[in-house]
């Protein structure tokens, strides 16, 4: 279940990864002793399963963003519906097949969620410069070798707060993080204790060979809820949407036998009409019969003997019988 423990949704600026940038004055330097480490309090963790709000605000911009981020950890899937200026997208993470589908209106693309240990971008979830990095248990934010630095106790939004400060450094970006999460005895809505409150980000990168260009976020998380019975249909695409490329994880089942029977039912949503029929084929005699109603119309049987490439419509209440040659289009048996 590689990248999906610890997930939370967090924007940064684009980077190129032939980009260099020069060290970013992010100093936290915390005192390398296991005896100090071991007497500060350690960084909450969150929730298997969660669902939560996160407005994202841009500095030095006008604008703000909206992200609704879900998250089941047993099935190995996350989703993101995110609002941008009146349009929304939907972005759902496949760990198992490390994949992802952004879906904007009725268009999926389908993209590879990145192997890097350290950022999680998939290219085309880019907004103005910005892109969705989804950060698990081997990424920056969460990351193992990402040292938290507990930095006291804050007042966020009328909220005690304890806070962890980290500072970050990759081969294009040095930002610092800080980490705000409600103090242990402060009674949360949804009674889960220490849910995330604030994260802000603050740093440099550089997008070519010129200077570094100073960057920052803050990530306000509101209604953080642990959930263990998560609707499943949020990690689904729309219906009628189809994801070009995308990997299946079952094969459809091939069937052996050389004769079958079946009846069917068919739905036609657009035009609101039901109709049903009953099929039978024959592999080895090169048969097939298909019997069928449609709306409006006389109950019809058709056979279709592919040993001599004929088609042959019989009206059940009339008896007529017409025969017609197979076309490209008609059912093969087996």
């Amino acid at each position: 279940m590689g990248g999906l423990r610890g997930y939370m949704v967090v924007v940064m600026l684009f980077v190129h990864s032939s980009s260099s940038v020069k060290s970013a004055d992010v100093p936290c330097q915390p005192p390398n002793t296991t005896e100090y480490f071991n007497s500060l309090p350690s960084l909450p963790s969150l929730a298997d399963n969660f669902h939560v709000w996160v407005e994202i605000k841009v500095d030095g911009s006008n604008k703000s963003e909206l992200v609704e981020e879900t998250v089941v950890y047993s099935y190995n899937l996350a989703a993101l519906r995110i609002l941008s200026n009146g349009v929304e997208t939907k972005t759902i993470f496949s760990y198992d097949t490390q994949e992802t589908f952004v879906v904007t209106g009725t268009n999926c693309t389908v993209h590879n969620i990145s192997a890097e240990p350290y950022l999680f971008i998939v290219g085309e979830q880019i907004s103005d410069g910005m892109a969705y990095l989804p950060t698990g248990a081997t990424s920056l934010f969460f990351g193992p070798l990402i040292v938290k630095v507990y930095a006291g106790k804050e007042t966020v939004r009328g909220m005690e707060c304890d806070r962890w400060h980290a500072c970050v450094s990759t081969p294009t970006m040095n930002f610092t993080v800080d980490y705000y999460f409600t103090v242990h005895d402060w009674q949360t809505p949804s009674g889960y204790p220490q849910v995330p409150v604030r994260y802000v980000v603050k740093g440099q990168q550089a997008l070519d060979s010129g200077s570094p260009s100073p960057f920052s976020r803050v990530y306000e998380f509101f209604g953080y809820e642990a959930e263990n019975n998560i609707d499943q249909s949020v990690f689904e695409t729309p219906r009628g949407v189809v994801c070009p490329g995308r990997k299946s994880l079952k094969n459809i089942p091939q069937i052996t036998s050389k004769f079958y029977h079946y009846r069917v039912e068919t739905v036609d949503g657009l035009n609101t009409i039901v109709t049903a029929a009953e099929v039978w084929y024959d592999y080895e005699s090169k048969l097939y019969r298909y019997d069928y109603h449609m709306p409006n119309a006389d109950a019809l049987s058709e056979v279709h003997d592919f040993n001599f490439g004929a088609r042959y419509q019989t009206d059940v209440f009339s008896g007529r019988c017409t025969p017609m040659a197979l076309d490209e289009n008609s059912q093969t048996p087996g």
